[in-house]
């Protein structure tokens, strides 16, 4: 893999006292060279604000990322992609990759931005904004595991220098000599700062990977439901675990690849965290498999269990399905041609909803100047 083809974790830094009229950090990673971009921001940043600062700030070092990764979720990673590629004049269609672990990456630069503003911002905390480029400079010029090399020896095939060049050193600009020797020492300070917050951050990891259960391929494990959506009227009352699914693949140390329905949306890569082996013997595990396809008028259906909710999409019904002998994770809307043989169970739901849009209503409104 090349840098041009790595993708780009992006994540914020929120909570912060406001600094020249900013209160947050946006933090860029690139995700095969790790380099480190901080740039002050809002709270209130949305998906275009991103792309917007993307491609006035990132684009023109980093090219176009072949995924975004986010903790704001899917929809989120998708959003910012498709306004990226607005400003580019690019016309195409994506299908963004969200992994639900792999912004651990953003998220370690995060804590290390935080530990060193902690060091160096003023008593009121109000000069932050200043900070950002020196801490951006120490973390993309310290080795990274990853390559044993620093991002900028990874991206530039040379490490920026942090000193004073041999030979400046004159009487003439004392101020000068005062601050660079200031930059140096905070240098200094901030490295073993950060360095010992790497350690720390290293134990954390291990003492993680020691507790996380191990599983193997062709497992079956329940996929925690929490960051997965899902169509429910209420979460808090919906499912805990989705699944289960069959593990495809181990990637990494604590990462599993799983064989998920292509109806849920979602990357399929998760944490170990996200998952808890299925066992066949448990009372809320034990799941008949799923039924075969009946023949509707030669060709194979299957079997609507119910009908959970109706909407208008492009003046055209459809209904939410949920099929028999399948999960939540399955549901699906089908126009309503595909649930004919289903009459019964649509009867059911219109007069269980009798607000909920039907063909009536829409032939009604079709009928509207």
């Amino acid at each position: 893999m090349s840098v041009k083809q790595a993708g780009m974790g992006v994540d914020l830094i929120t909570g912060l006292p406001e600094s020249q009229e900013y209160d947050a950090i946006i933090t860029y990673i690139n995700l095969y060279s790790k380099q480190v971009h901080v740039l002050p921001t809002v709270t209130t940043l949305n998906a275009k604000g991103v792309a917007d600062i993307h491609y006035w700030e990132i684009f023109r070092l980093h090219g176009i990322p072949y995924k975004f990764v986010s903790d704001r979720g899917p929809q989120f990673a998708a959003q910012v992609t498709w306004a990226l590629y607005k400003h580019l004049g690019i016309q195409a269609g994506l299908t963004t990759a969200y992994h639900l672990s792999a912004n651990g990456q953003t998220e370690r630069a995060n804590q290390e931005i935080e530990q060193f503003l902690r060091l160096f911002v003023s008593k009121l905390q109000d000069d932050w904004v200043d900070w950002l480029p020196t801490a951006e400079f120490i973390l993309n010029s310290r080795v990274h595991t990853a390559h044993d090399k620093s991002p900028f020896e990874v991206v530039y095939v040379y490490w920026p220098d942090f000193t004073i060049p041999a030979g400046q050193h004159t009487n003439k600009f004392p101020a000068l000599e005062a601050c660079l020797e200031d930059l140096k020492k905070i240098r200094e300070e901030a490295e073993a700062a950060l360095q010992m917050g790497k350690e720390k951050m290293k134990e954390v990891y291990e003492e993680g990977k020691r507790k996380a259960h191990e599983f193997k391929v062709g497992d079956k494990v329940w996929l925690a439901a929490k960051d997965i959506k899902i169509h429910q009227a209420s979460r808090k009352l919906g499912p805990r675990q989705l699944g289960p699914f069959e593990v495809v693949e181990h990637i990494g140390d604590l990462d599993y690849h799983l064989k998920l329905p292509l109806t849920m949306k979602v990357h399929n890569v998760f944490h170990v965290n996200c998952l808890s082996l299925w066992k066949g013997n448990e009372v809320n595990g034990q799941r008949a498999p799923p039924p075969e396809a009946v023949e509707v008028e030669g060709e194979e259906e299957h079997l609507v269990e119910e009908i959970l909710d109706s909407q208008v999409y492009r003046k055209k019904l459809q209904y939410l399905v949920r099929w028999e002998g399948y999960g939540e994770e399955e549901d699906s809307w089908e126009p309503a041609e595909n649930v004919e043989h289903a009459k019964a169970k649509v009867k059911s739901f219109h007069k269980k909803n009798p607000n909920a849009p039907t063909r009536v209503a829409i032939a009604l409104f079709a009928t509207l100047p």
